[in-house]
C-alpha cells in the first residue's frame, strides 16, 4: 500500500504558493451558503490569510458571524473587519435609506430591504439573518474598517496582495487607484455572457447588478492603473457544473441530523437551511464563491481572455433609485477584447474538462472533512479485519459477500499500487484513461470487478500520486459491478487527520489489518491483500511496489507495469550542484527490465540498473528499511525461480 509521507506533505508545503499573503472580501450569509463553503475552503488549503472582511450590509454583524465560525473552526487568530455597507439595525432612518440605494442602486425589491432601510408594506430582506449562529457579540473584530486596514496592508506591503473578492466590491471601490498595482484581484461577478467574436455579457449578477456604479469605480481604476482583475463569472462555475452534487449534499444533512457532528457544523447546517425557507434542497448546489477561491489559489490551471470591461453609462447613477432591479437589466455591462484589459476573464481549464470533475470532488472534499471531522473513525465501521493468518480466499469471499455480489458470478480482483509521489499532469491524465479503459476491459469479461487500493493519497493543481488518481476514479464510477476496496492500517488514521492526505468518499468497503498491541503501519498488510487480489496494475512505484509485484510473480499471477510516471525535475529531488536530479529506483521499469531479460541474471541485472538509479532517497530516514525490504524482495524472487 502506498501512502502519502510526511516528507511530501512537507515539500508540498514548501514549494505550493500558500506563504502569499490573501485577503478575503465575503458578504457571508447573504441568503446563500456559498459564502461560509468558500471560507472553509480557504481556511483548509491557504495558510497565509492575513485578515477576512466581512462586507455589504449589515457588515458589522457579518463580521462577527464570521469571527465566530472562524474561532469556532480553530482559527481565531485570523482578524475580521467590518466592511462597508450600513450597520444591522432596527429602526428605519431615511438617511440609511438614501445611503443604502446610492451605493446598491439596482437592488431588487423583490429580495425585500434590510431593518433599516424597509418601510412599512415593503417585504423584509431575510428575516433569519444570523439567527442560526445566535448571539454573537462576545466575538471581538478589529477596530479599523476594512478598507482601511486594506489600505494600510496594501501601502506596507513590498509584495502583491493576493485579494479575493467573493462579495458586492464597496471595499475595493475605496482604495486608491495608485494600491491597485499591488493586488492581485480576483473577483466573483460579472453573470451570464456568451464568449465568441464578440462577447455578450446579458445578465451581470448579483456581486456587480446591484451596485453597477461602485463596479463602474473598480473598472475605471484598474483601467487607470493600468492593471486587471482575474474574472469568475456565474456562467463558467454553471458552464464546468461546479456543485454540491445533490447526493452529497443528501448525505451531509444525513450526517446532520443523525451522527455526532460539532456545534459549529450544526449552525452552518442550520443556517443552509434556513436560506433555503427551512426547506433541502431538490437540486445540486452551484459553489460560485468557493470556486472563485479556488482559481485564485490554482492560478495556472485555467485559461482567460483579456478584456476591457466597463458599466454602460446608463446605469450609473447615484439617485435613491430603489426597485429598479438587475434582475430584468440587459447589457448593464459591456466587454470587448482588448490588448491592454482591466479584466482577465476565466473561461475554462487548461487541462482535460475531465479534470473539472477532480475540482469539484476536491472542493467537495476538503469542505466534507472540515463539516465532519468523526467522519473518518465511522469510516472503518463494517471493515473487514484482517491478520497476518487471514486466509487471503476467505477474505476475498468475505469482501464478496460484503458487496452483495453472487459467489457463483464471475468476479475478477485487480489491486492497483504505484508511485505515492504526485504523477506529471499529462501522466495523471493518461494514467486515469488507462485505469478506465482497464476496468471497462475487464467488466466485459466478468460480471463484477473489484478493486483494492491504498486509500489515502495527495493531490496538487491536477497532478495526483496513485492513490489519488484511483480514489477520484471511485468517486466517479457509476457502474455497480466495479467496487472499489479501500486497503487501510492504523496509520492510516494518521495520514487522514495529521497529514491531511485526501481519500474516496466513494469505497464500497475496507479491508484493515491489525496486530494484536501493535500499531500496523503502512505496507505491513500486502502480503494478504496480494494473495486476495487475481491480477495487479502498478504504475511506477518503489521498493514496497517492488516487493508486491514479486509476491505476483512467485505466485504466477498476471500484472501490468507502466513506468515513467514521476516528474523527473521534481525541485526536491534537485542535487546540492543545483544541476542534476536524483533519478529514483521505479518498480515498474525495473520489473519490465527482468522481463526483458527473462528473470535471468537477476542479481546482475539489478546491479547494472541501480548504477542509474537511487534505491531510495538517502536524506530520509527509512532508508535502512528500503534497503531491508529491497533486499528481502530480491531473494525471495531468486530463490524463486
Amino acid at each position: 500500500m502506498n501512502i502519502l509521507n510526511p516528507d511530501l506533505c512537507q515539500y508540498i508545503i514548501q514549494t505550493n504558493t500558500m506563504n502569499t499573503p490573501v485577503v478575503l472580501i465575503t458578504d457571508i450569509c447573504s441568503v446563500d451558503i456559498d459564502d461560509i463553503l468558500g471560507l472553509i475552503l480557504i481556511l483548509a488549503t491557504h495558510k497565509n490569510i492575513v485578515g477576512v472582511i466581512a462586507s455589504h450590509h449589515y457588515s458589522n454583524h457579518r463580521a462577527k458571524i464570521t469571527k465566530k465560525i472562524l474561532t469556532m473552526l480553530g482559527y481565531g487568530h485570523i482578524r475580521v473587519y467590518a466592511g462597508h455597507g450600513i450597520q444591522f439595525g432596527l429602526e428605519y432612518s431615511d438617511d440609511t435609506r438614501s445611503t443604502f440605494f446610492k451605493e446598491n442602486n439596482f437592488f431588487p425589491s423583490l429580495f425585500g430591504y434590510p431593518l433599516g432601510v424597509r418601510k412599512d408594506g415593503e417585504r423584509q430582506w431575510y428575516p433569519n439573518f444570523g439567527k442560526a449562529f445566535g448571539d454573537c457579540s462576545e466575538y471581538v473584530v478589529e477596530h479599523k474598517s476594512g478598507a482601511d486596514f486594506l489600505t494600510n496592508l496594501l501601502t506596507e506591503s513590498v509584495e502583491k496582495v493576493k485579494v479575493i473578492c467573493v462579495a458586492p466590491p464597496h471595499d475595493l471601490a475605496l482604495i486608491d487607484t495608485h494600491l491597485y498595482p499591488k493586488m492581485d484581484m480576483w473577483c466573483m461577478g460579472g453573470g451570464f455572457e456568451a464568449i465568441g467574436e464578440t462577447i455578450a455579457c446579458q445578465k451581470i449578477g448579483y456581486n456587480w447588478g446591484i451596485c453597477p456604479n461602485i463596479v463602474d469605480i473598480v473598472l475605471k481604476k484598474l483601467a487607470a492603473s493600468g492593471t486587471a482583475m482575474t474574472l469568475i463569472s456565474s456562467q463558467i462555475v454553471r458552464t464546468l457544473d461546479i456543485s454540491v452534487a445533490l447526493e452529497i449534499y443528501n448525505k451531509w444533512m444525513n450526517l446532520y441530523e443523525t451522527c455526532e457532528v460539532p456545534q459549529i457544523t450544526k449552525e452552518i447546517m442550520l443556517e443552509w437551511l434556513k436560506s433555503n425557507r427551512d426547506n433541502k434542497l431538490t437540486a445540486h448546489k452551484l459553489m460560485c464563491d468557493p470556486f472563485t477561491i479556488y482559481c485564485a489559489l490554482h492560478p495556472d490551471d485555467f485559461e482567460t481572455i483579456n478584456v476591457l470591461a466597463k458599466i454602460n453609462e446608463s446605469f450609473v447613477v447615484t439617485d435613491d433609485c430603489g426597485g429598479k432591479s438587475y434582475i430584468d437589466t440587459l447589457d448593464m455591462l459591456l466587454i470587448e477584447k482588448a490588448i491592454v484589459p482591466n479584466v482577465r476573464m476565466i473561461t475554462g481549464v487548461k487541462i482535460d474538462h475531465t479534470n473539472t470533475n477532480i475540482i469539484k470532488a476536491e472542493i467537495t472534499s476538503i469542505i466534507e472533512d472540515v463539516l465532519f471531522p468523526y467522519e473518518h473513525q465511522k469510516l472503518y465501521t463494517g471493515s473487514i479485519k484482517i491478520t497476518s493468518e487471514s486466509d487471503p480466499v476467505d477474505i476475498k469471499n468475505k469482501l464478496i459477500d460484503h458487496l452483495g455480489y453472487d459467489r457463483s458470478h464471475s468476479i475478477r480482483v485487480v489491486e492497483i499500487i504505484g508511485i505515492c509521489e504526485l504523477f506529471t499532469l499529462e501522466k495523471t491524465i493518461e494514467s486515469e484513461k488507462q485505469i478506465w479503459d482497464y476496468l471497462h476491459n475487464l467488466r466485459k469479461l466478468y460480471d463484477h470487478v473489484i478493486v483494492l487500493y491504498g486509500y489515502t493519497g495527495y493531490a496538487l493543481n491536477g497532478c495526483y500520486d496513485i492513490n489519488c488518481l484511483v480514489g477520484h476514479i471511485a468517486d466517479s464510477n457509476i457502474d455497480p459491478n466495479i467496487a472499489f476496496i479501500g486497503n487501510i492500517v492504523d496509520q492510516t488514521l494518521v495520514a487522514l487527520e495529521s497529514w491531511k492526505a485526501k481519500h474516496s468518499r466513494k469505497v464500497n468497503s475496507f479491508t484493515w489489518f491489525v496486530k494484536s498491541g501493535e500499531m500496523t503501519k503502512f505496507g505491513d498488510d500486502i502480503d494478504i491483500t496480494d494473495g486476495i487480489c487475481d491480477e495487479m496494475l502498478c504504475f511506477g512505484g518503489g521498493v514496497q511496489s517492488f516487493a508486491q509485484l514479486c509476491n505476483m510473480i512467485i505466485a504466477d499471477k498476471p500484472f501490468t507495469c507502466v513506468g515513467d510516471v514521476k516528474n523527473l525535475k521534481d525541485p526536491k529531488d534537485l542535487m546540492a550542484d543545483g544541476v542534476n536530479y536524483y533519478r529514483y529506483f521505479d518498480a515498474a521499469e525495473f520489473v519490465n527490465l527482468l522481463m526483458v531479460t527473462k528473470f535471468e541474471n537477476i542479481e546482475n541485472v539489478c546491479q547494472e540498473y541501480l548504477k542509474m538509479r537511487c534505491l531510495y532517497d538517502p536524506r530520509k530516514g527509512d532508508a535502512s528499511s528500503k534497503k531491508m525490504l529491497f533486499d528481502h524482495a530480491i531473494k525471495k524472487l531468486i530463490e524463486s525461480k
